[in-house]
């Protein structure tokens, strides 16, 4: 087995999770745009932490743990806010954990590449 065998091992361990994450992509590109959902809430709240020092459950209500704000306000911290770049955080988290579930899989079920062939 040379570079061709090893290409083929990685191909058969990476393809499947680069299918599901090109999938969702493709199904998620609608939302790219501006929509009245109550994710912008989501976005003031986390623009709320940065621009005001706004804390969840002090200074606005908020009926989840805060994680997902945590993300949001370090994310526009680092960025800037606009929709396009808020609504990427999301993608953004699916993607991390579609690469640690499919690691999780693969470690799981102690699968091998090279036991297909």
């Amino acid at each position: 087995r040379g570079v061709a065998g090893k290409i083929g091992q990685m191909a058969i361990e990476w393809l499947p999770l680069l299918a599901v994450m090109l999938f969702y992509a493709l199904l998620k590109f609608y939302a790219l745009r501006p929509s009245s959902s109550d994710e912008n809430i989501y976005f003031y709240m986390g623009w709320a932490m940065v621009d005001h020092g706004a804390i969840p459950y002090r200074d606005f209500f908020f009926a989840h743990p805060p994680l997902q704000l945590v993300i949001m306000a370090s994310w526009i911290a680092a960025f800037g806010f606009s929709l396009e770049s808020a609504k990427a955080v999301p993608w953004l988290a699916f993607l991390v954990s579609a690469f640690f579930f499919h690691r999780l899989i693969m470690w799981r079920h102690n699968f091998q590449p090279d036991e297909v062939y």
